[in-house]
């Protein structure tokens, strides 16, 4: 295969990484019962690996930055869709203030021990299946804040002696930026009700507008 054709067929995969998203909308957004006009993006959690020829290894640092970039790409979409974000937790005033801090920690651990079933039945949101429970408003006591965005996202990049070992020309033209899956959840403020799952595959990190895109199949006010 010449180098031409190797470099089209990368681009068509890339190009189809980068389009793969999924939404799954709970009724009660649907019709209207619930109004979003303020929300809250708590910091994501991103977990990014690198694959070698020797294995694998964390990228811990890129892992953070990573997290940093979603969260705000993930609430300039929702500012572009007209949605208030309330700047609540940022970075500094966590590290500083204990008591949010375990208040956010318990409420990003109740969604992890949800994740894994709401993850493999991601459909059962439009059933109205998923809730973290109403301890959530520990997290919004003046109950100003209608929904929280809690993003989970995991990537993969292998380096390029990986990447010739499995793909060939192929796998080192693909090769350079990691590949995601990013998962975004809108909670209910007031009473933990999952009421939208986004599921994105990308070549490199979602963008706003395609968070923007995914946000405009919601009818938040």
């Amino acid at each position: 295969m010449n180098a031409r054709i190797t470099f089209a067929v990368a681009l068509f995969f890339s190009c189809v990484l980068s389009a793969a998203a999924v939404e799954y909308v709970h009724p009660k957004l649907k019709e209207h019962e619930v109004s979003v006009k303020v929300a809250a993006v708590l910091p994501a959690h991103v977990d990014i690996e690198q694959h070698g020829v020797k294995g694998v290894s964390g990228m811990g640092q890129a892992s953070d930055d990573a997290g940093r970039q979603v969260t705000f790409e993930v609430g300039k979409a929702l500012s572009n869709r007209g949605i208030t974000i309330e700047n609540s937790f940022p970075e500094e005033t966590l590290k500083s203030n204990e008591d949010l801090r375990l208040a956010m920690a318990d409420v990003q651990q109740r969604f992890d021990q949800t994740e894994r079933q709401l993850f493999r039945k991601e459909k059962d949101v439009k059933n109205g299946r998923f809730s973290l429970g109403d301890s959530v408003t520990v997290l919004n006591p003046t109950g100003k804040i209608d929904v929280f965005i809690i993003v989970r996202s995991v990537g993969a990049k292998e380096t390029k002696s990986k990447a010739f070992m499995t793909g060939g020309l192929i796998g080192m033209a693909m090769s350079g930026e990691a590949e995601f899956r990013t998962r975004v959840a809108i909670v209910d403020a007031k009473n933990g009700d999952i009421l939208f799952i986004g599921d994105f595959v990308s070549k490199g990190l979602p963008s706003d507008k395609v968070y923007e895109h995914s946000f405009k199949k919601i009818p938040f006010q």
